[in-house]
């Protein structure tokens, strides 16, 4: 039976997730708001030397550090992420054998059964009377460029933790219509950070059009099966800008791309280390226009070239290269990347070099998607209560103006099941249109018919309905 191990705060280790090599580490303390399950298998919270990630990992793939391993490592091919990890942890075992022998030094204080007595009546005393007050740490500020930005965020510690979004697609089964889309591939390497529901299609896109990708999610399985499709992966957003020339960034929202882009071994960190000029970041997530300034000013201060495209379409014209992209910003940049946008959409636009009408753009056309989905479960429903022919309805809104091969879809899957695949996330389809409404930042445009179809919006959410067409069910 193998001897139980021991580790400490602060012990030197080699750790080993899965399908990684055991890599230098600590063992460190976990900060509060980590969330941990209760497993049987007793496991610690290590920091990554060279990579700087932090990760659970369980006490039977840890061994403390020694020259063993140094010797075993070196006999093995390393990659620079390695080497880094091991210079860092060659020089920091001396400063733990310096702190080890002070505490061995330090002599301890005896006192008698008596005084020690005496001491623990005076501390529950001095709890008891005056209960001791923590104080609220001040947060952390960075400074970009001289200028006060914002509170920090970390990607690898504090960072977003992305929704449960289902397994990764299939990779080897391409769709047919991206492939004989006949795409002439960029020579330039891109990066792909965000392998959610719909990163994870656009980045599939990208791999089957012949584009050189190398990823980067927070969940790093997925990063495992992406790179096993053909796909190289970073180990963080720094490394993505350090070996790629075009970054793309589809995550969850816009409090999801300021950690990525200013988080700890971010897009900026890697931007500091890059020469100017030569990295273009594509910001896809939706977000407010006010937030992409933000990150245009951030990305352009470090030398970076900063597009925003969003992109509109549902999974299903994802996955079959049918979205619509609306970017702004800079135009060599957009041409530099008609190809990726070709992998996966239709039609791109370049609306203007001034970053936030593209979001502008995408999220006026996302509230009056709303505000038809609305108001055609509404018919629906009225039609069913009058009792007249949905199927009627359906075939005369196919012959006149009001035609859309979105709601002809939707309308006749309703007569034949009443529920509905996760295809447009109602949670994010909610989100567009509470961002819609932010524009009208002076209260000077009426945005009554949006509000209204925002509020039916909320409360199909609030009764957690996965699809904007379940609001069929709300009626």
């Amino acid at each position: 039976m193998a001897s139980k191990k021991y580790f400490d705060i602060g012990d030197l280790v080699w750790a080993k997730m899965k399908s990684f090599p055991f890599w230098p580490a600590k063992i460190v303390n976990p900060p509060t708001d980590t969330k941990y399950s209760a497993l049987k298998k007793a496991r610690h919270y290590v920091f990554f030397f060279g990579s700087e990630n932090y990760a659970w990992i369980q006490d039977q793939n840890i061994v403390h550090h020694s020259e063993e391993m140094l010797q075993t490592a070196s006999n093995k091919k390393q990659s620079n992420g390695l080497k880094l990890a091991i210079k860092q942890i060659i020089e920091e075992a001396p400063k733990k054998a310096k702190s080890l022998a002070k505490e061995k030094e330090s002599p301890e204080v005896s006192t008698s059964g008596t005084e020690k007595k005496t001491a623990e009546v005076q501390r529950m005393k001095r709890k008891t009377e005056s209960p001791r007050v923590r104080k609220k740490a001040a947060p952390k500020r960075r400074i970009v460029d001289g200028t006060a930005n914002k509170r920090t965020y970390s990607v690898t510690r504090h960072g977003y933790v992305e929704p449960e979004l289902g397994p990764v697609i299939n990779l080897h089964e391409p769709n047919e219509t991206v492939r004989v889309k006949d795409v002439r591939p960029s020579k330039a390497k891109i990066g792909f950070i965000g392998l959610g529901m719909m990163g994870q299609r656009l980045a599939k896109n990208l791999l089957i059009t012949n584009h050189k990708v190398t990823v980067w999610n927070r969940t790093f399985e997925k990063c495992i099966d992406f790179a096993r499709g053909g796909a190289s992966f970073a180990l963080s957003p720094c490394d993505v800008v350090q070996k790629c020339d075009i970054i793309f960034c589809c995550v969850s929202d816009s409090k999801a791309s300021k950690s990525v882009v200013f988080g700890h071994r971010g897009i900026l960190a890697g931007l500091e280390r890059s020469p100017r000029g030569s990295k273009g970041y594509v910001e896809m997530t939706t977000m407010d226009p006010t937030t992409s300034i933000e990150i245009a000013e951030a990305i352009t201060n470090k030398g970076g070239r900063y597009l925003e495209a969003a992109i509109t379409g549902s999974l299903e014209m994802a996955e079959g290269g049918a979205l619509l992209v609306l970017s702004a910003g800079n135009r060599e940049l957009f041409l530099k990347c008609k190809s990726c946008f070709f992998a996966f959409s239709d039609n791109a636009y370049h609306l203007s070099c001034d970053v936030g009408k593209g979001f502008k753009m995408r999220l006026i056309h996302s509230a009056l998607i709303g505000v038809l989905q609305a108001a055609f479960a509404e018919a629906m429903v009225l039609l069913e209560r009058c009792n007249v022919s949905q199927i009627n309805f359906l075939e005369i809104l196919e012959l006149g103006p009001l035609y859309s091969r979105l709601i002809s879809e939707k309308g006749r899957f309703f007569l034949q099941s009443r529920s509905f695949p996760t295809d447009n996330s109602l949670k994010y389809q909610q989100k567009d249109l509470q961002l819609a409404l932010s524009l009208d930042t002076d209260g000077k445009q009426p945005m009554l018919i949006t509000a209204a179809a925002n509020e039916i919006f909320k409360r199909a959410k609030f009764n957690n309905y996965s699809d904007v067409y379940a609001l069929y069910s709300e009626h």
